[in-house]
């Protein structure tokens, strides 16, 4: 099984007019993790860029500027893509992971929207996204675990997981372990409070 752990870091929320300026993610396959990658791409011209945005992610439009092209990150992404799966094989594709991935995943499918003006993203995943955030809040909701909020800063803190907020690499690296906890099961005692 190959698995894309994947998450962006963007100039605002809206992926019609906003767009990524941090790419990050792991690529595992058979549970080993066989690549890392970390890309900072520059907002091609006529992007929104919200100052929250800057302020969420500490960077200044300065950073922005000084990052690589969008387009050679893009190339390197898809390179890296190649490498993996069998570009436009219906049978080897990523399973697409991430933490609220439906943001992240509407970005990216934006991003290669633009770069290709139709969607070829779908040629490298399979749409079955891994996202423990829903699966927190069904745990919450039948109180087997118990946090104020299910942020990924929230979860992490609640099973000992280390993560540098806002940026897209450590995000990636804290999906995976939860991920990993939820797949290795939770240990419950008789109360259902997770261990």
């Amino acid at each position: 099984m190959k698995v894309l752990y994947f998450d962006v870091e963007t100039t605002g929320l809206n992926p019609n007019v906003d767009f990524v300026m941090q790419l990050s993610g792991l690529i595992e396959v058979d549970g080993e993790i066989v690549d890392e990658f970390n890309y900072f791409m520059q907002p091609p011209k006529g992007t929104a860029v919200s100052t929250e945005a800057l302020k969420v992610t500490g960077k200044t439009i300065e950073d922005l500027r000084s990052y690589p092209s969008a387009q050679e990150g893009f190339d390197k992404f898809t390179e890296l893509l190649n490498k993996y799966v069998k570009y436009g094989s219906w049978s080897d594709k990523f399973y697409p992971a991430a933490y609220n991935g439906n943001f992240d995943l509407q970005f990216i499918d934006q991003m290669f929207k633009r770069q290709f003006a139709i969607d070829k993203w779908g040629y490298y995943q399979n749409w079955q996204l891994i996202d423990p955030l829903p699966v927190f809040r069904a745990l919450s909701y039948a109180g087997v675990i118990k946090t104020y909020g299910h942020k990924l800063s929230t979860m992490c803190d609640h099973f000992g997981i280390s993560l540098e907020a806002h940026d897209a690499l450590s995000d990636v690296r804290a999906t995976r372990d939860l991920v990993q906890v939820l797949k290795n099961g939770l240990k419950l005692d008789l109360w259902g409070n997770s261990q």
